[in-house]
C-alpha cells in the first residue's frame, strides 16, 4: 500500500534556521559592536531598555491598573509588578521619562527605584 503514494518530498529536509544570518558582513558587524561595547552594562550602570519605578501600591488593584496603563504604551515589551516591594519593571523600546510621566497619571509618587531602596 505504502508503494502506490509517491512520496514528493523525499530528500527534502528545510533547515530550521535562517542560513543567511551566517553572511560575513553580519557577523563582522556584530562582533564589532561587541568590541566597542555599545550600550552595556558596566559603562552606563543600568541595563539597556529595563526600567524600574518606584511606586507606592496599597492593593493588588493598584498594581493591575498600572500594568494596564503602561502595557498600552507603544514600545513597551512587557510589565512587571511587584506589590510588596513597592517596584515596577517596564522592559521596551521608549525613554523613561515618558514611563514615568505616565505612571506619575496613575500614582502621583512615582520616582524611579534608585539602588539605596
Amino acid at each position: 500500500m505504502q508503494d502506490s503514494i509517491p512520496n514528493v518530498y523525499q530528500g527534502y529536509n528545510p533547515t530550521s534556521w535562517y542560513p543567511g544570518y551566517v553572511d560575513p558582513w553580519l557577523l563582522t558587524s556584530i562582533a564589532a559592536a561587541n568590541q566597542r561595547g555599545d550600550g552595556s552594562e558596566e559603562e552606563t550602570g543600568t541595563k539597556k531598555g529595563i526600567i524600574e519605578l518606584r511606586m507606592p501600591f496599597c492593593c493588588d488593584g493598584c498594581a493591575h491598573q498600572v500594568q494596564k496603563v503602561l502595557k498600552a504604551l507603544i514600545g513597551v515589551g512587557s510589565v512587571e509588578c511587584y506589590v510588596l516591594s513597592q517596584k515596577v519593571v517596564v522592559t521596551g523600546d521608549l525613554k523613561p521619562e515618558v514611563v514615568l510621566k505616565k505612571a506619575q497619571s496613575i500614582i502621583k509618587r512615582t520616582e524611579f527605584w534608585t539602588a539605596k531602596q
